[in-house]
């Protein structure tokens, strides 16, 4: 996130990625993921992603997680197997992650957790 006058001025900095009095990103991306969106999670249905931001990525066709409550920040890929451009994430309001891909065939994808009454009976055992 970039704030104008306080972290950057919106003047060009190019060449050059360090100007005196220039705050230096919490988190990049070298070389470019591509984000083409992102959406805080906040919801239970997958603990495991609380308070993450979610990020989609076009050119490395996955969803990343990034750790908002740790410093430095981590990040993982989820979803990495979609093996599309990925345009779009949302949140639903029942906690499922909604990513939608790029391109004229693109598609809505849901994911929602994988609960024990979904699963067929032998793959319990």
């Amino acid at each position: 996130v970039v704030t104008l006058g306080t972290d950057y001025s919106g003047a060009k900095i190019s060449p050059f990625t360090h100007y005196d009095g220039m705050v230096d990103p919490e988190l990049n991306w070298t070389p470019s993921i591509a984000p083409s969106s992102a959406v805080v999670y906040q919801d239970s249905a997958f603990p495991e992603l609380a308070n993450h931001l979610l990020v989609s990525s076009l050119k490395e066709q996955a969803l990343y997680a990034v750790a908002l409550d740790q410093n430095p920040m981590s990040t993982m890929q989820i979803f990495a197997t979609i093996n599309e451009r990925l345009r779009d994430v949302i949140v639903g309001r029942d906690g499922s992650v909604y990513v939608l891909t790029d391109g004229e065939r693109g598609r809505l994808m849901r994911f929602s957790p994988l609960r024990a009454e979904n699963v067929p009976e032998h793959s319990l055992r």
